[in-house]
């Protein structure tokens, strides 16, 4: 991909933050800031078509998946389908960890047939080819940030998928998580810069 040359200006204490990260990744400070700019790019775009049926017509922004709220949407059923809709379109990017993919594919087989599920990871695998979901690596970084908020939250008997998401949401520096699971994701505070996280669909217009 060929590249062009841009000249920003940045806040010193982001900029401590890259050239730590990149030392302990073991890659290019450049790289990490391309990285950012792509974020950026994939939450503010203006789509064409939407996700999955409807359409949103509030702004854009990074939002996690997780299992139950996916599946909400994607069956035509499901009593939240419509507000998981929406929330799926007010996505510029939807982030899904890699440990949703085989147990999305096992929920959507039990609950809405081999056909649904296959159509599903196709559905993924389009919109992915777009730049619309991505399925980033899982880390050593990112489990042990999992691993932490699973010990501080013993209480909550988070499962690893869940505590995952908690450190992507960190990661990708947002505060919106697709979830159904609003126990849980009411009472776990994010580990970066947010006081609590907007769960969607529910918080969709805050």
């Amino acid at each position: 991909m060929s590249m062009k040359r841009t000249n920003v200006y940045a806040d010193p204490e982001d900029l401590a933050i890259i050239k730590e990260a990149a030392k302990r990744r073991g890659i290019g400070e450049a790289e990490i800031i391309r990285q950012g700019i792509h974020l950026a790019a994939m939450a503010n775009r203006v789509w064409e078509e939407p996700m999955f049926s409807r359409t949103f017509e509030g702004p854009v922004i990074i939002v996690v998946a997780d299992t139950p709220g996916l599946l909400a949407a994607l069956d035509s059923s499901h009593s939240e389908h419509g507000a998981a809709n929406e929330a799926i379109m007010a996505a510029g990017l939807l982030v899904m960890s890699p440990l949703l993919l085989a147990e999305l594919d096992h929920m959507a087989t039990r609950e809405l047939g081999r056909e649904s599920a296959l159509s599903a990871v196709d559905d993924l695998r389009r919109w992915m080819s777009r730049g619309r979901v991505v399925i980033p690596e899982i880390t050593e970084d990112h489990l042990g940030a999992a691993q932490s908020v699973r010990v501080r939250y013993r209480a909550l008997d988070l499962d690893l998928a869940d505590a995952v998401n908690v450190a992507l949401a960190s990661d990708y520096d947002t505060d919106a998580i697709l979830t159904l699971d609003r126990r849980h994701f009411r009472a776990v505070r994010p580990l970066g810069r947010y006081k609590s996280f907007r769960v969607l669909p529910d918080d969709l217009l805050i």
